[in-house]
């Protein structure tokens, strides 16, 4: 997780994330009022633009001039998510709230409200996050520890090179 650090780049007259290495982008949405709270401590709001790809979710506030510039934290450093549900007496379900429980212990609760009439977007971002989520949870990041490595002979004189073995098969 990380606070106004997010390297960005303008495109299409845009400010937008620099993409990490194979990311594919999933979802974003503008404008969001983006709020989280961190340990139940600090908190940050901001509207902006809002952004989820395969390896990150991440925030852009519309003002670059506010104290809460960016956000972004890794799918893959999130080992829990629980979802809250916000709906207020019309039935007007406009806001996605969910508290993350980190690898490092940290827990960030964080809401991100809609315009009422951009519930359908909420939805699609909620399906995108879930799905997500859940594959990220059941792909462990890759490490030096548990990277499946075999060796191959490269040549005849008993010389051999490192490369990745594909992961092992279950059902």
């Amino acid at each position: 997780m990380s606070i106004n650090s997010l390297p960005t780049r303008i495109q299409d007259e845009e400010i937008v994330p620099i993409p990490l290495e194979h990311e594919s982008y999933f979802y974003r949405h503008s404008p969001v009022k983006f709020t989280f709270e961190l340990n139940n401590i600090i908190k940050h709001s901001a509207t902006g633009m809002i952004f989820l790809t395969d390896k990150r979710l991440m925030f852009i506030s519309e003002d670059l001039n506010e104290k809460f510039q960016t956000f972004y934290i890794k799918l893959a450093d999130i080992v829990s998510s629980v979802r809250s549900v916000n709906m207020n007496f019309f039935g007007n379900n406009n806001v996605f709230s969910v508290t993350n429980k980190l690898r490092n212990g940290d827990a960030i609760k964080m809401s991100i409200e809609y315009d009422p009439v951009d519930t359908e977007d909420k939805r699609i971002f909620e399906d995108y996050y879930g799905m997500l989520i859940t594959w990220t949870s059941k792909v462990p990041p890759v490490t030096a520890k548990n990277k499946n490595f075999s060796f191959k002979k490269s040549n005849p004189s008993d010389q051999y090179e490192q490369y990745e073995s594909p992961p092992p098969y279950s059902t």
